[in-house]
C-alpha cells in the first residue's frame, strides 16, 4: 500500500507516518538506529529532543522528536535584534563610510525545516541497562503536522556516513598517505 493511500486518523488530509513500535533494546544506539530505520521507511527522521536523569539515579530518559519539531523562526537571521552588531545608527554610519561607497543592508536568504511538529517518543533506560521505547500517551504526540518528505535523503540524519565506514575511510587515507 502506498503512503498516499493510508491516511492519518487524527489529520485525515496527511498521509500516515506511524510511530515506531514499542520495544526493548540492548543499548541506546540500537534503539536510535531502529527508530531512524523506521522513520527512513516512512520519509521522516528523529532528532534527540532532550534527556534527563530518572529520579536522581544514573538511569536516564531521552525524548526523540520529529526533526521538524520546534517553531519556525519569525524572521530571517539578519533581522533579529540580537544578531545585529551595534545600534542601527552606528550600522548605517558604517554602511555610509564604506570604501566602496554606501552599501545596502544585507538580507540573508534563510529557511528552516521547523514546522512545530510535536511527534515524539520516549526512550527509558531500565535497571538492567536495557532501553525501552515508549509512546507518549497524548494523541498530539503521535501524529505529524506535515506531509512526508519527498525523499528520506532530505533529512540530514539520514545522510550521515556510518561510523564503521568512516573508520574504514580514515584507515584507507592513512595507508595511502604513507
Amino acid at each position: 500500500m502506498s503512503l498516499s493511500t493510508v491516511m492519518s486518523p487524527v489529520t485525515p488530509s496527511l498521509p500516515l507516518m506511524p510511530l515506531p513500535p514499542s520495544a526493548f533494546y540492548s543499548s541506546q544506539k540500537d534503539l536510535y538506529d531502529s527508530i531512524q530505520a523506521h522513520a527512513f521507511k516512512h520519509h521522516y527522521a528523529f532528532s534527540i529532543g532532550r534527556s534527563r536523569k530518572i529520579n536522581s539515579s544514573s538511569r536516564q530518559m531521552v525524548e526523540y522528536y520529529c526533526d521538524r519539531y520546534g517553531k519556525p523562526p519569525a524572521g530571517s537571521w539578519s533581522e533579529s535584534p540580537q544578531n545585529r552588531s551595534g545600534s542601527p545608527q552606528n550600522q548605517s554610519e558604517n554602511f555610509r563610510n564604506h570604501p566602496e561607497g554606501p552599501l545596502q543592508r544585507r538580507k540573508r536568504c534563510t529557511s528552516s525545516r521547523k514546522t512545530g511538529c510535536t511527534f515524539s517518543v520516549n526512550a527509558w533506560e531500565l535497571l538492567d541497562s536495557q532501553w525501552e521505547l515508549r509512546h507518549r500517551p497524548e494523541a498530539k504526540y503521535s501524529c505529524h503536522n506535515h506531509p512526508p518528505s519527498q525523499s528520506p535523503s532530505s533529512h540530514p540524519s539520514h545522510c550521515q556516513i556510518p561510523t564503521e565506514t568512516r573508520h574504514q575511510l580514515e584507515n584507507l587515507r592513512e595507508t595511502i598517505s604513507r
